[in-house]
């Protein structure tokens, strides 16, 4: 059998050369974004670092990452963060921690913002928290746990009975230890302004446990 390929002798059309350039323009604005958002990352880093170094308190930690967003250089970008938060205990090296093990009242509930505000989602799934507004859309489309200081491999920190930062604030650890019922950790999401006229990311991925920023200053995933 032959095969016969036609080539056109033919120059390319107009349209085809812009469509290159608009593609090659889209690339190249995408690989700019990816840069901006590591070094908006490094920045998360050195702010933690720097503040938390001497001082590695649950609520310093949390009042670093509250204003954070605030001194941005450019707020068309800003974080979310989200405090998940779970009850239970170690049997046998196996970790039996849940958030239906809260207790109503005394405990604060599974997922809260960094102002300690209640936080309820739809199947109670990171996925489902929304975006302030329409003029927004995510950067990612995935949330990642917050690897900062001393926290164990899934970014957990582990205490005694209580949430409250006032009785248990110097106590949070990385490392479970005996008589640990409660533990905590945070999650991180880039959102980012856009036109009203541009098309918003659809967010409905499922949340991933990659690690984010770590206390070494390297970003990874």
């Amino acid at each position: 059998m032959t095969i016969i390929k036609h080539q056109s002798n033919e120059s390319p059309t107009a349209t085809t050369i812009d469509n290159t350039i608009t593609r090659s323009a889209k690339v190249s604005q995408s690989i700019n974004e990816e840069l901006y958002h590591l070094q908006l990352i490094d920045q998360l880093r050195y702010e933690v670092t720097k503040h938390c170094h001497n001082d590695k308190n649950f609520s310093n930690t949390l009042n670093v990452l509250n204003h954070f967003n605030s001194k941005l250089p450019n707020k068309n970008y800003q974080f979310d963060f989200i405090i998940e938060n779970q009850r239970g205990l170690k049997l046998f090296g196996i970790p039996l921690f849940s958030k239906n093990s809260l207790i109503p009242i005394i405990d604060p509930s599974n997922f809260q913002l960094l102002n300690g505000k209640t936080l309820l989602l739809t199947y109670n799934q990171l996925q489902y928290y929304n975006l302030p507004d329409f003029n927004w859309s995510w950067c990612w489309d995935k949330w990642y746990i917050l690897m900062y200081h001393d926290v164990d491999d899934q970014g957990w920190i582990y205490s005694n009975f209580f949430f409250s930062n006032s009785i248990s604030d110097k106590s949070w650890k990385g490392k479970y230890y005996h008589g640990n019922f409660i533990r905590r950790r945070i999650w991180i999401k880039l959102r980012k302004k856009v036109d009203n006229g541009s098309d918003v990311d659809d967010d409905n991925e499922e949340c991933n446990e990659s690690i984010m920023v770590n206390e070494n200053g390297k970003s990874k995933k």
